[in-house]
């Protein structure tokens, strides 16, 4: 597998376990339960999307990389915790920004041509997940703002 490819896939990894834990900080300030239920399962979609990403590369002889922040994870915690402090509104608003980023990322990859088959209907799969939270979130934010 080209480099290329192996940075874009070690990218979304990064991307998604940083959304993890994005989702994380939020649900400390969803309060409603039925959407709390739903963004903790979105929490566990990124995490899914680390470990089938990370799956991916280790059947193909890469080393996937860390489960920890790098610069762009620390900046969408700040960005989380700033938000969330304003409550429920601000935590979905953080989260919001967060699925934005993730559904450009993962539109992004879909665009190289030099992927794998495995590596695009893995990664298709998994945009499918982050258009769905995108729309949930804002179709929350729609009735809540």
């Amino acid at each position: 597998m080209s480099k290329n490819i192996v940075d874009e896939v070690s990218g979304l990894i990064k991307l998604d376990w940083d959304a993890a834990e994005c989702y994380d900080r939020a649900l400390e300030k969803i309060e409603t339960p039925d959407m709390h239920r739903t963004i903790a399962t979105f929490a566990d979609d990124h995490r899914r999307h680390v470990d089938r990403l990370s799956e991916y590369m280790v059947s193909i002889g890469e080393t996937p990389p860390e489960r920890s922040k790098d610069i762009k994870g620390h900046l969408m915690e700040s960005y989380a915790a700033i938000r969330s402090a304003t409550g429920e509104v601000g935590a979905l608003k953080s989260l919001h920004t967060s699925e934005k980023m993730t559904n450009k990322e993962y539109r992004k990859a879909l665009e190289n041509e030099n992927l794998a088959e495995e590596a695009h209907a893995i990664i298709m799969d998994h945009y499918e997940d982050e258009k769905r939270h995108l729309m949930y979130v804002e179709e929350v934010l729609h009735t809540k703002v």
